[in-house]
């Protein structure tokens, strides 16, 4: 390693005020190179057991001479006899070293290894005096050398916003982020299994698309150099996996990337896993059978054989049939508005909007409204799996309509706990329709609204050749595995979610020297404290009428900690915050920031809240509360800064 790399190791950390663990790692590694032992040479180790098995088994394994190899994670001991914690995939073993066993000039090399430095070893699985399942260090080899330390508090990396940046760290140091993962592979490998079980095809579709089709979604362009041409990035496989269906394959599925530019939260991740799933001759009716045994089995993957699971201290049973209620009925029964006596667009505007309903747009049809309610009153209170039936044909453009209703289609979404984790159709079939549809999707699309369908001529014409009445059926993976292991933000069950630079950065990840109009972009929605040119900043001015103490006693203040915040769906404004008051009870309030700060960036933070204010219901969400912020005037502008505290201090804490 050259003097330059060791700085640049070196200056990278300085925040950190790790440089000199660095420095003293990058002298070990120097002496070891000019030993003849530089651990980067090594190219493979022979490994004979896992550590969960010696511990799990021990009475097979005792006696037996094992070659393990990981991590080590702790050190003990000094002297003639030391200890140490080595951590694999599969868990952590205790290693018992002594100089007697292996030699002082070994055990001298033994004893110069960091936490954090990659081993492969050899030795006699035995029991302590104390009773500690171990292993006998005989031979060992330094595999990696660690350059830099685990965090200070490697027992549990709490800080959210490191754990997604540097998910490798949070692998290591909390053995409950492995489990995740592991718990996805077996969903995902459950649904396969059903799936192929019942002789479906698994197929892979273009990820680059002529036209985004098959969601209502805005897409990510890229562009193909040699073909000098614009393409999407799919936001759904659906309408090359019908193709197919009109090709006669019959029943096919697709577990794979989707890619939708649009908002982040806990709940929404620009790149997410789907499986998507199409089976000729069936309708919706055999899609909520399939849906309900699909959810079943990757349940019983992963939740000991059982239907009953645990989702932030609710207890949800998935045990089939699931509940069935259509769309309009969720909103009669939420809000008291009766759709069926709507007559018109205008009607359903003004009797939502008196409601209270935001996101109503003139393009809107009775459909669209009908969703915005159904979002706004019914969605947040099914929190047992239940199939939502029957929606309106203005949002359904590739669905059969419902015989005898046609202003409704044979479609269906699944919600659990509030969120939705599966959609599916009776699958629309006749290519004149199908046409139709697409040219009144691009109406609302010039009317403003972007989220439209384009028109695929091309389908249209595989429509045309025919295509058997077919059921489909689209579950997202990563909602599905966030309920089936307790996780209530997407970010924790993605290896690599989408995060904001730290700092402004091109793709080659190289800092560059940002634009003014970037630096806008960047500072509005960053949460670190920005410098003001405060000959640029006018506040109100001071109340002149005075508050008794007494009264002023009566507000409660309170530090809380924002377990979760996610954008209100549809609306402009809103941030819903998940908060930890301290009190046992998680608290909600909503908050019109999200002009100033993405959810995402949140989520961690320590705030001011007004507990005790009333209650007051905003897009059918009951916001307990108000958070505290700084607001002024900037260059002619509203500003505003979320007051933001020190972590250190506890939920609950009362301000004076």
């Amino acid at each position: 390693m050259t003097n330059e790399q060791e700085s640049n190791l070196i200056s990278n950390d300085t925040a950190e005020k790790v440089s000199d663990q660095i420095q003293i790692r990058l002298d070990k590694l120097k002496a070891l190179q000019e030993a003849g032992a530089d651990p980067f040479l090594k190219t493979s180790y022979e490994v004979t057991a896992q550590a969960a098995e010696i511990v799990a088994d021990f009475d097979r394994m005792a006696g037996k001479i094992v070659r393990i190899a990981g991590r080590i994670m702790s050190k003990r001991g000094m002297g003639k006899v030391s200890f140490c914690d080595l951590q694999d995939r599969s868990g952590k073993v205790q290693v018992f070293t002594r100089v007697n066993d292996i030699g002082e000039e070994s055990y001298a090399k033994w004893q110069e290894f960091d936490i954090g430095d990659i081993v492969g070893l050899e030795g006699e699985v035995f029991r302590t005096k104390r009773g500690e399942i171990s292993v006998r260090n005989s031979k060992f080899t330094l595999l990696a050398k660690s350059l830099r330390p685990l965090p200070e508090k490697f027992h549990g990396l709490k800080d959210t916003d490191t754990r997604y940046r540097k998910r490798y760290l949070d692998l290591i140091v909390n053995p409950e982020v492995k489990e995740t993962f592991e718990k996805r592979s077996l969903i995902i490998r459950a649904i396969r299994n059903e799936l192929e079980d019942r002789n479906f095809l698994e197929v892979e579709t273009p990820l680059l698309n002529l036209i985004p089709g098959g969601a209502a979604a805005r897409p990510f362009i890229t562009h193909h150099n040699t073909l000098d041409l614009d393409l999407y990035m799919r936001v759904s496989p659906e309408l090359y996996l019908k193709r197919l269906i009109v090709g006669g394959l019959e029943r096919v599925f697709e577990i794979g990337r989707n890619f939708r530019n649009e908002g982040m939260s806990v709940k929404h991740n620009p790149e997410f896993t789907m499986m998507e799933v199409y089976q000729a001759y069936t309708d919706y009716h055999g899609m909520m059978e399939l849906t309900e045994a699909l959810i079943v089995r990757a349940c019983k993957a992963v939740n000991k054989g059982s239907t009953i699971i645990n989702f932030q201290g609710v207890e949800i049973d998935l045990t089939p049939p699931f509940a069935r209620i259509t769309m309009s009925d969720a909103v009669r029964e939420h809000s008291g508005l009766d759709f069926s006596l709507i007559e018109d667009a205008q009607q359903a505007k003004r009797l939502a909007g008196e409601k209270g309903v935001e996101g109503i747009e003139e393009h809107m049809g009775v459909g669209d409204i009908l969703e915005l309610c159904f979002e706004t009153f019914a969605e947040p209170k099914l929190i047992q799996p239940t199939f939502v039936l029957d929606y309106p044909i203005e949002i359904s453009p590739l669905t059969k309509k419902k015989p005898g209703q046609p202003h409704l289609t044979e479609r269906f979404e699944l919600f659990i706990y509030g969120s939705e984790f599966g959609n599916a159709y009776s699958e629309l079939n006749d290519p004149l329709d199908q046409e139709e549809r697409f040219r009144a999707q691009m109406a609302k699309r010039q009317a403003g609204d972007d989220e439209a369908h384009l028109q695929d001529d091309d389908f249209v014409e595989a429509l045309s050749h025919g295509m058997p009445p077919t059921g489909g059926l689209g579950i997202g993976i990563d909602r599905l595995v966030m309920l089936l292991t307790d996780n209530p933000s997407i970010r924790d069950v993605l290896l690599f979610p989408t995060m904001k630079p730290l700092g402004v950065q091109t793709a080659d990840n190289q800092v560059s020297s940002s634009s003014e109009e970037d630096d806008k972009t960047y500072n509005r929605f960053s949460t670190a404290s920005q410098k003001l040119d405060l000959s640029k900043v006018k506040v109100e001015p001071l109340f002149a009428d005075m508050v008794d103490f007494e009264t002023f006693s009566q507000s409660d203040f309170r530090v809380v900690k924002v377990l979760n915040c996610e954008e209100v769906p549809k609306s402009d404004k809103l941030l819903k915050f998940t908060l930890n008051d301290g009190s046992g009870t998680e608290r909600i309030i909503l908050s019109g920031i999200k002009e100033y700060y993405r959810a995402e960036d949140l989520i961690g933070k320590t705030l001011v809240a007004i507990t005790n204010l009333p209650v007051r219901k905003m897009m059918g969400i009951a916001s307990q509360g108000m958070v505290i912020s700084a607001v002024y005037e900037y260059n002619g502008k509203e500003g505003l800064n979320l007051l933001i505290l020190d972590d250190n201090m506890p939920a609950g804490a009362k301000l004076y």
